[in-house]
């Protein structure tokens, strides 16, 4: 028993060491800021007690460029990386207490209070209090990936410009791009309407999914890849009939917004917010679609409606439209390519009901059984994982839904 308890307590007390180390990783990145800043004040103020006609907004704008020039030698980083540790910390110090109290205690690494930084900037002046209140308690418990999606939807709602007119100036920027990368490959990139990325990310799902066999030794990411250079190349892929493919996307529309008594945004599976216009524009060139109707004021699901009879086919619609992804840690995988799992296996008694449902993704299942992750199912759709050291953690759904 010795020689067990000490196989399952070690391991535990290190990773509060490792916790412990990255706790104070970001302690020292919030210290970094203020002095950066306090540096960055020094600079100016002597700079404006220098005989000059520059004007103050010269002054600082020459602080800055000495503060850049000096910082990237030292620090052994480029021009431009300098630049934004010197923006980064500003918008800290002066824009964002809260954030950087929070990096200072160690309950936010740095990169989430960039994305709290990068976000924040894009909205005026009056709104970023209260994104960053609003925003800041979601840093404490998902991973940067996570959080990010989770800021940009936020950062929707703060934006005081209607969302429609900002996609409409959006749009005007679409284009695709291309970045040389090593060893004979280059990166692809597709800025345009969120509507269609969504579409076509999903029809490369089905793509792949319809030539996959058990004989071909590619993963299903390199499936998706091969689908997507074939269909652009020579307007198919081999194995399949594409035009036979068509995209499946979800939209969750608040139920005035669908009878044009509101313009409250809908929102689009794997994206967030779209404007009221577009919502309606897609339900009504959708050859069938299954309407969610939300609560006007909570978000809350009201009906998953009856356009299809079947009861799993239902479920598993109103599954989708709650998780979005997959339900385990900082996952960020569709739920619309991942299993959905018994949380209470039905072997011990579990029932296929939404409240013993989750969609996880193939590594995540595994994983879950194989490795002796445990879960639970608690009200409003959160689960609680439990680590094989009896650690908890909690992954919440993308949607509210009353059950």
């Amino acid at each position: 028993m010795a020689t067990d308890a000490l196989i399952t307590d070690l391991p535990s007390d290190l990773l509060d060491v490792v916790a412990g180390i990255d706790r104070a990783m970001s302690s020292m990145s919030a210290l970094r800021a203020r002095a950066i800043e306090t540096a960055l004040l020094w600079i100016t103020d002597t700079e404006s007690s220098r005989p000059s006609t520059r004007g103050p907004s010269a002054d600082a704008e020459l602080a800055r460029r000495l503060l850049v020039a000096e910082l990237a030698p030292l620090l052994r980083i480029t021009g431009s990386a300098a630049a934004h540790l010197v923006g980064e910390s500003r918008s800290l110090v002066r824009d964002l207490p809260a954030t950087l109290d929070a990096l200072a205690a160690g309950d936010i690494t740095y990169r989430h209070a960039c994305i709290v930084i990068d976000n924040a900037a894009s909205l005026p002046d009056q709104s970023q209090a209260a994104f960053e209140a609003a925003v800041l308690p979601a840093a404490l418990r998902l991973n940067a990936p996570r959080f990010a999606d989770h800021a940009r939807r936020t950062r929707e709602r703060h934006h005081p410009a209607s969302l429609a007119i900002r996609r409409r100036a959006a749009h005007d920027r679409r284009n695709v791009g291309v970045e040389p990368a090593r060893d004979g490959m280059a990166w692809l990139s597709l800025y345009g309407p969120a509507d269609k990325i969504v579409a076509i990310d999903d029809r490369l799902d089905r793509v792949a999914a319809s030539i996959r066999s058990t004989d071909d030794p590619r993963t299903f990411a390199q499936l998706r890849a091969d689908a997507f250079c074939d269909l652009l190349i020579n307007g198919e892929a081999p194995g399949t009939l594409p035009t036979g493919i068509r995209p499946q996307i979800l939209v969750t529309i608040p139920a005035l917004t669908l009878l044009r008594l509101d313009d409250e945004p809908a929102t689009l599976e794997g994206y967030g917010p779209i404007p009221a216009d577009l919502a309606r524009e897609l339900a009504a060139e959708a050859p069938s679609f299954v309407r969610l109707l939300t609560h006007p004021e909570t978000g809350a699901v009201l009906s998953v409606g009856r356009a299809r009879y079947s009861v799993p086919a239902d479920m598993r619609l109103f599954l989708r439209a709650r998780d979005e992804t997959c339900r385990g840690i900082g996952c960020g995988r569709r739920a619309a390519t991942s299993d959905i799992d018994h949380g209470r296996a039905w072997a011990n008694g579990g029932t296929t009901s939404v409240d013993n449902l989750a969609h996880l993704c193939r590594g995540d299942h595994t994983r879950k059984h194989a490795l002796g992750w445990r879960m639970s199912h608690l009200p409003g759709g959160t689960i609680r994982w439990t680590s094989p050291f009896g650690r908890t953690y909690l992954t919440e759904p993308s949607t509210v839904i009353r059950t």
